[in-house]
């Protein structure tokens, strides 16, 4: 997946106020957030995320090497 185009869509799956996401964004995820990620990755990568990981993501950044980072393009 091209990176802007995750950007995009997480933005969008996340409800960030935002008005440009980047790698460097920072998140903080909230309950529903966390459960909107977990489907997200599940949908979109086939990609298992488990929610003791996701206490450690800080940025947008941090999450596409969560669900890992030779999933993206430039």
């Amino acid at each position: 997946m091209k990176k802007n185009d995750f950007y995009i869509q997480i933005k969008q799956a996340l409800e960030l106020d935002e008005k440009t996401v980047n790698a460097k964004t920072t998140i903080h995820l909230s309950s529903l957030q966390t459960l909107a990620v977990i489907a997200y990755a599940d949908e979109k990568f086939i990609k298992r995320i488990k929610i003791i990981d996701l206490r450690e993501v800080k940025t947008i950044s941090d999450l596409m090497t969560l669900i890992g980072s030779e999933k993206f393009t430039d």
